[in-house]
């Protein structure tokens, strides 16, 4: 898990999962951004700021990591999973704060 903060916002962290198993794919700081699925763990938080090209930072204590979403997997059956699971699946791709690949 961890926490994440959208925009000017340091308070009430999102939390989410990063499914690295699924991506095949690691993360380390200073690492090449990678494109890596995330599940969010009360999506309805997030719902209205997960649009292609928003950004978000990782925190551990302080600002550790920028992810940018770069693509929000939706269908009507993942929506009617997401209510009974209470997740968001997205990709994006991460790195070190400001350094965000395009």
């Amino acid at each position: 898990m961890c926490p994440v903060f959208f925009g000017d916002q340091r308070n009430g962290a999102n939390d989410c999962a990063f499914l690295l198993d699924e991506a095949g794919v690691g993360l380390e700081p200073g690492a090449p951004a990678r494109r890596v699925p995330v599940r969010f763990l009360v999506p309805e938080l997030v719902a209205d700021r997960l649009r292609v090209g928003a950004r978000f930072v990782l925190w551990g204590m302080r600002d550790i990591a920028e992810a940018e979403v770069v693509d929000v997997l939706t269908s009507p059956s993942d929506r009617e999973q997401r209510c009974h699971t209470s997740v968001v699946l997205c990709s994006i791709k991460m790195a070190r704060v400001g350094q965000v690949a395009q």
